[in-house]
């Protein structure tokens, strides 16, 4: 998919959620080393206050595609993909832990300066926010937290692992339809797009997350 075909999906996922399609415009891809591993991030742009964006389990930085175009105009808007997610680095460890995430927001906003950011976290994002605030709420103007409290109920998590960790599929498609039975009330064309950036092809020519 071209840069304008990525662009007319997300005018699409605009139009859904309500927004003018207008706002349309892609952040900008950059990678960085903390501390041993790559990040990926999307960066928006923008000289007010800053805001650090972080995705849930499963998900990448682009779940706030629609929330920092429309925010673009008065903050700095920066989205992670946090260790194991997107872009990002996988731990060669396997250390994902809430402690090392944390670890990754602090060499994040160093390395990016970002002077006491507000911090949106979801789900999993969420967590990590809270640990990090507990550890750096002098550092932070402001924190939101969607879809997470302190204690996590065991049902629904595991049911996102499930859904995490479903196998090798033979297309977008196959994900795309146990997508929509995970999440019926979401329109198909946004989960569509949000599996573009969250589907890789291997070797063998199957699709994984």
């Amino acid at each position: 998919m071209d840069r304008a075909e990525e662009l007319a999906m997300f005018r699409t996922a605009l139009e859904i959620a309500g927004l003018p399609p207008n706002v349309a415009a892609l952040p900008t891809d950059h990678q960085m080393i903390v501390g041993t591993m790559r990040f990926h991030h999307l960066d928006w742009g923008g000289s007010g206050t800053p805001i650090l964006f972080l995705h849930g389990g499963g998900l990448t930085a682009h779940t706030w595609d629609c929330v920092a175009a429309m925010l673009r105009d008065h903050f700095r808007c920066v989205a992670l993909d946090q260790r194991g997610h997107g872009d990002s680095e996988w731990s060669p460890v396997v250390d994902y832990r809430v402690a090392s995430h944390v670890g990754d927001i602090e060499g994040f906003i160093d390395s990016m300066r970002l002077e006491r950011p507000i911090l949106v976290g979801q789900s999993m994002g969420g967590l990590n926010s809270i640990a990090y605030a507990i550890r750096h709420s002098d550092k932070m103007r402001a924190m939101v937290i969607v879809d997470v409290a302190p204690e996590i109920s065991a049902p629904g998590a595991d049911r996102i692992r499930d859904f995490a960790s479903t196998p090798e599929l033979d297309s977008p498609d196959a994900f795309l339809e146990r997508a929509v039975k995970f999440n019926p009330i979401r329109n198909p064309a946004v989960l569509r797009r949000s599996l573009y950036y969250n589907l890789r092809e291997t070797p063998a020519g199957k699709w994984t997350f």
